[in-house]
């Protein structure tokens, strides 16, 4: 789906709720408002194209400059549909993961709703969906730049080196790292969902991306980590009833909804 600004346009806002569907069409009126650029002269005139992946679902996109992108379910991406000048933009909502074109001349920037993540040829998920107030981005491979964007007060921002995952909350407006393994934050990229010693809230939040399914539990199951990894052709029902066995709970299943007690 390809949109033609009346002048170049990239996204910043509004974000859409994990709960609602996307509807590409509905939003590419007011998705564009608050991030507009400078008119590009018409010899180096830049449109947007809006990249979507449906509920539950991944979609692959490769870029202009040969950039990778697996887009996660209820996710967007908008980007140009070609590179000009110094730089490589993209604006993302929800989750995605970039195997970046190396061009030394041009670094690529993923820019969500809090942050900017730097990029010049690497490997690197992004978690920003817009009912979290926080990102979080987790390095594969190469090195990035992470910097909290829109704040009053300006924090310092910070490099991630491989295996490393940076987390930014806005109520703290802190970057925090750590040492992680890549694969529990990217193998939804490959159909399989990995936990190990994972909170149950962490599992319920991963799970109800992937299916698009709401899931609701009681304040006692938090408590719980889980260790388990789930392959593509598991349903959700079958995931749950595991999860019910480990923890000693009851599923109940209503509507569009799950009752985890």
């Amino acid at each position: 789906l390809e949109y033609t600004p009346q002048a170049t346009a990239v996204f910043k806002g509004p974000f859409l709720h994990p709960d609602e569907n996307i509807d590409v069409a509905a939003i590419l009126v007011p998705v564009f408002l608050l991030f507009l650029t400078k008119p590009q002269a018409s010899e180096t005139y830049v449109t947007d194209v809006v990249h979507s992946a449906p509920a539950g679902q991944s979609q692959r996109i490769v870029l202009p400059d040969s950039t990778v992108v697996y887009l996660n379910s209820k996710s967007i991406l908008i980007s140009p549909n070609r590179f000009v000048d110094k730089e490589r933009n993209v604006y993302l909502i929800g989750e995605a993961y970039f195997k970046v074109a190396k061009d030394k001349e041009k670094p690529f920037r993923v820019k969500t709703q809090l942050m900017t993540i730097e990029a010049l040829g690497t490997e690197f998920s992004v978690l920003a969906y817009s009912h979290n107030d926080n990102v979080k981005t987790t390095l594969v491979e190469g090195t990035i730049q992470v910097e909290a964007s829109g704040q009053d007060t300006p924090i310092k921002p910070k490099i991630l080196k491989v295996n490393q995952q940076s987390y930014y909350d806005l109520s703290l407006n802190e970057i925090e790292i750590k040492d992680v393994d890549v694969n529990l934050y990217t193998s939804w990229i490959n159909g399989t969902l990995i936990f190990d010693n994972t909170p149950f809230p962490d599992v319920i939040e991963r799970l109800e991306i992937q299916f698009d399914k709401k899931i609701e539990y009681s304040n006692a199951l938090k408590k719980y980590r889980i260790s388990a990894k789930f392959i593509r052709n598991e349903s959700l029902d079958e995931i749950l009833t595991l999860l019910s066995q480990i923890t000693y709970s009851k599923i109940r299943k209503t509507n569009n909804a799950y009752h985890i007690k």
